[in-house]
């Protein structure tokens, strides 16, 4: 081993003697770093040694490394879009669960098919035994994943919680039983909280169509279809999926087409696109008005 500067001129310690130093008054029993610091082990050993005290015990992780191989610097996570701090994974919608459930398996493996751990199954499954010494690659489509995986397990009460201040910074107008409905809906198909306020047509109705979907879906008799569909609905009294399925079949079988024929075009006079929760389920959390008036307006718009 080198000699090693311990002091500077100016009395200020270095590094190595510091860490010593500060350790040992602050009872550190374990020290668990990564294995860039494994040539520090020695100098570390010989300062305790030299102390006359006890090194706690040391372990040393693998690196994170870019998804393209390589040191995952500060730099380089940036430019592929990977959160760097804390606060810019709060502020994207991760979940801390998901972050530290993907984290832990960087490096670390539970030696089970098991990818999805609760905090406490960590704490109980992690062994030292299962970290490997090579670098594990930082995987963002996999921590999206998690994150998605973490949301569908929540109580419905607290996604809707979570997706609230989205709502409100897009300007959207609700009360809490719509927001609870369009949660409940949207829970299963989004990654994020805030993607559920990308969704505006179940609060406002759409002023454009999607020009692709249109020439997919809006066949020559699409326009005849939904208005006898708008009609229909137009003298129900109940609005449930059940009756709105009902209705519908009843339309197309009279026709002698698909009920696709009719589901298609009446989704995107609704919705303004092509996809979505269970059309019958977004039209009953719309209700019958705004569901009539937008068909009839699509109607009308796209001949």
């Amino acid at each position: 081993i080198d000699d090693q500067v311990l002091l500077k001129s100016d009395g200020m310690p270095t590094y190595h003697l510091a860490n010593i130093v500060d350790d040992h008054h602050m009872q550190i029993t374990h020290v668990i770093r990564g294995e860039e610091w494994l040539p520090s082990v020695p100098k570390h050993l010989l300062l305790y040694q030299a102390f006359g005290w006890t090194p706690p015990r040391m372990a040393h992780l693998p690196l994170i490394l870019a998804p393209s191989g390589g040191k995952l610097s500060k730099r380089n996570a940036e430019s592929l879009g990977i959160p760097v701090s804390v606060e810019q994974y709060r502020a994207e919608g991760y979940d801390p669960e998901a972050l530290v459930n993907f984290l832990a398996l960087l490096g670390w493996n539970p030696g089970t098919e098991q990818e999805r751990f609760t905090r406490d199954e960590l704490i109980a499954a992690f062994d030292f035994d299962g970290v490997s010494k090579s670098g594990a690659k930082f995987d963002l489509d996999k921590l999206r994943w998690f994150n998605g995986q973490v949301l569908r397990e929540q109580p419905i009460e607290a996604f809707a919680e979570a997706v609230r201040p989205a709502l409100d910074a897009a300007d959207l107008d609700f009360d809490d039983a719509t927001l609870h409905e369009v949660a409940r809906l949207m829970q299963d198909r989004v990654t994020f909280p805030h993607e559920v306020a990308e969704a505006r047509y179940f609060f406002e109705d759409p002023t454009e169509y999607d020009p692709k979907g249109v020439k997919k879906r809006w066949k020559a008799d699409a326009a005849d279809l939904v208005a006898a569909y708008a009609d229909r609905l137009d003298e129900l009294d109940t609005f449930d999926t059940e009756t709105l399925e009902h209705e519908l079949r009843a339309i197309t079988e009279a026709r002698e087409v698909g009920a696709g024929r009719l589901i298609h075009p009446t989704r995107l006079a609704i919705s303004g696109v092509t996809f979505g929760p269970g059309l019958f389920d977004l039209m009953a959390a719309i209700g019958k008005d705004g569901c009539v008036r937008r068909m009839r307006r699509a109607v009308e718009v796209l001949g």
